[in-house]
């Protein structure tokens, strides 16, 4: 126990420094990986290069498909069925945690497929493992427990102890997590597997169990004993640099302190477990964070927080289709409405809490569960003495016997049914004609508005992200913000921030616009705020070094073609002094005194990976005189198509609107700045989302 809280203490506290390092020797190892693959010799080193090549891919899907291919390709040239077979399980579980879940039980059923031709019963029980945790990640809680039971099957009549090892850990998850769990049981077959991976010496596996073991003391407050398997999966997952394990150890270990009620120390290490899953692109990890981070905002009355993240989570599982949260996200925002005394909708959560349940897990659901458990211990038993009894050859031909009769039967029984079924096919293709048509228009309708709601839903998000108003006024009590998005959901976004003594306001303009723009968007006002709020930066070059740094590392653009990434101003004012820093990537910041107006260029490079990352930003210094005006933006105003002409607007027609404007209220310039905008515009489109941000001092 003194390892788990020396380790929540210090270490996590400087997560950030250790993760970075550990990113850059993933980057060497996986140059290393590319250069077995290519030149290993030993088909089992060429196959362990591959998948490893793909795993440390995974949250960037482009780079996954590339090398998957090549991986793949290279497996059918040399007509390898075991290597495909092995690609194919990786590629079901990365599919799987991406959230693209019938992609998942493809590749899965295609490992079935060529372990059932080569009779590999290794094979099929592994695929039968990752096929069950596929579903139990959607929530169907009977296929998973049929599949791990399936799995069970094989890996005993192999011998397989890591792969019967592997199935009892996913049993005891299960049974820990199904709407009506059983810890017992789920002990029961956690430590059935822990056994078998203590003697096998199988690190990451073992490191998994002892967690889960934790979590169910933990659930039961026992917290000693939790405790105790949790400081023994902490230092497995820190000694193998497990990633993904040292996420959940965060994660569970968060969850101790909230419920001894000690948030301050909880929060953050949520915070830490969060940008994990993040970085590894976990998508059960990231609905898991969301969910906690909401609960001890509602915890500690912070209630605006707790909807935001709740309804972050909803948004996810939305996009990835994981409908066995969706229960549990209602009676989190039911309980939120309930401490807000709104019982109206507190109950209509609820309710939608239980209707969610239903539709995923049903008493039934739960007895078919139990029937599977009991189908296989009585198999089990039965083969047990049929093969002691010498009985099974015989039932065996029997069954053979038995099938042919049916086959027969069948056969016979399929030449009639043909016949019938062309009599009858020419009567009901012309209705069946017309009744698809109506079905896919039904269906496209159906999937529209399905999208529409989902990016609806994610502008509430977004504009929930966003600073509000009061804090503005707060910080900035004469300043202007304009802002307009292109379509629903914007890339562009505002920010501000107020540490040290400094207030900061930041314009950004991240690549793309739409739904890719503000997925952009959201990442970077979440490094924003762990840069200034958490790590007390407040010069702005450093930020802007910083903010690349994270971007670069978060989206693994060192190792993969992706060009995401953003262009930003950003202002730190120090009142008390009467001075104001500026740094900025490819975009400005115009200074009006008097009427008067100087422009201080940003550094020519965006942030992100196809900029010169060698080279850091450039700060600025300036002296405030009372009257000064600070202007910075995005380039969706001054490229905005219109007038007369059809032209663009242009940066030097829009320093003349400013100078134009200066004897205005700032609220004044900006209505007077959207109407110059829909009057330019007229009835063009609008071809970017718009920011424009005025500071006055």
């Amino acid at each position: 126990m003194a390892h788990i809280r020396s380790h929540i203490n210090s270490k996590h506290l400087l997560l950030s420094g250790f993760l970075f390092s550990s990113i850059i020797l993933s980057a060497i190892s996986i140059d290393s990986l590319k250069i077995v693959f290519e030149k290993a010799k030993n088909i089992s080193d060429k196959i362990n290069a591959g998948t490893e090549i793909i795993r440390s891919y995974q949250g960037n899907h482009d780079s996954v498909v590339f090398y998957t291919e090549k991986i793949l390709k290279t497996w059918h040239d040399q007509k390898n069925e075991f290597a495909l077979a092995q690609t194919y399980c990786v590629l079901t579980r990365v599919f799987c945690e991406e959230g693209r879940f019938e992609k998942a039980k493809e590749y899965g059923q295609r490992s079935i497929d060529i372990g059932t031709k080569s009779n590999n019963d290794s094979i099929i029980a592994k695929a039968y493992i990752n096929i069950g945790f596929t579903h139990y990640t959607e929530g169907d809680f009977e296929k998973a427990t049929e599949n791990y039971f399936t799995s069970l099957k094989y890996s005993e009549k192999s011998k397989h102890e890591k792969l019967a090892a592997a199935a009892f850990n996913y049993l005891g998850l299960t049974f820990s997590t199904k709407p009506n769990h059983d810890y017992k049981k789920a002990l029961e077959y956690l430590f059935k597997a822990l056994d078998i991976d203590r003697k096998t010496n199988n690190t990451k596996d073992l490191g998994y169990v002892l967690l889960r073991i934790g979590g169910i003391y933990s659930w039961q407050n026992d917290f000693d004993k939790a405790l105790k398997y949790f400081d023994q999966s902490a230092r497995l997952a820190d000694s193998a640099h497990i990633t993904d394990l040292q996420k959940w150890n965060l994660e569970f270990a968060a969850d101790i302190y909230s419920k001894k009620k000690d948030y301050k120390t909880a929060l953050p290490l949520y915070f830490k477990s969060l940008r994990l899953s993040l970085i590894i692109n976990e998508i059960p990890g990231i609905v898991g964070s969301y969910i906690n981070i909401s609960d001890v905002y509602k915890k500690t009355g912070d209630y605006q927080n707790a909807h935001l993240y709740i309804d972050s989570a909803y948004f996810v599982c939305l996009k990835f289709k994981t409908h066995s949260v969706f229960s549990r996200i209602y009676w989190c925002k039911s309980g939120i409405f309930e401490k807000q005394g709104d019982l109206k909708n507190a109950f209509d959560y609820f309710k939608k809490g239980v209707r969610a349940k239903d539709s995923v897990f049903s008493e039934k659901n739960s007895n078919n569960i139990n029937e599977l458990e009991t189908k296989y211990e009585t198999e089990k038993k039965e083969k047990q003495l049929l093969e002691k009894s010498g009985e099974l050859k015989l039932q065996k031909a029997e069954s053979e016997k038995q099938q042919a009769q049916r086959n027969a039967f069948i056969v016979g029984f399929g030449i009639v049914f043909i016949l019938l079924a062309f009599i009858f096919r020419g009567y009901r293709q012309k209705q069946k004609a017309n009744e698809i048509i109506h079905s896919q228009k039904r269906l496209v309708e159906g999937k529209n508005k399905d999208i529409t709601d989902s990016i609806n839903y994610a502008k509430k998000i977004q504009e929930a992200i966003l600073p509000a108003k009061a804090l503005k006024y707060r910080i900035f009590p004469s300043a202007f913000v304009l802002y307009q998005p292109r379509d629903i959901v914007s890339g562009d976004f505002y920010w501000f921030g107020e540490q040290n003594g400094k207030r900061l306001i930041a314009a950004v303009d991240c690549t793309g616009h739409g739904v890719p723009g503000a997925f952009m968007s959201m990442i970077g006002n979440a490094f924003l705020n762990e840069i200034v709020n958490e790590k007390g930066i407040t010069k702005p070059s450093e930020i802007l070094d910083q903010l690349n740094e994270l971007v670069i590392t978060s989206l693994k653009q060192n190792e993969s073609e992706n060009k995401d990434g953003m262009d930003i101003s950003i202002l730190s004012f120090d009142m008390k002094n009467k001075t104001v820093e500026f740094a900025g990537a490819n975009n400005p910041c115009w200074h009006i005194r008097g009427q008067k107006i100087s422009e201080t260029k940003g550094d020519k490079k965006p942030i992100g990976s196809f900029g010169k990352n060698d080279v850091l930003f450039t700060n600025h210094q300036f002296e405030l005189q009372s009257g000064d005006s600070f202007y910075i933006f995005t380039d969706g105003y001054a490229d905005q198509f219109g007038g007369k002409n059809g032209k663009k607007f242009m940066y030097r027609q829009l320093q003349e609107t400013f100078l134009s404007i200066q004897n205005e209220a700032m609220l004044k310039q900006e209505e007077l700045l959207l109407t110059k905008f829909k009057e330019w515009k007229g009835n063009l489109e609008q071809v970017d989302d718009v920011l424009v941000i005025g500071v006055r001092v």
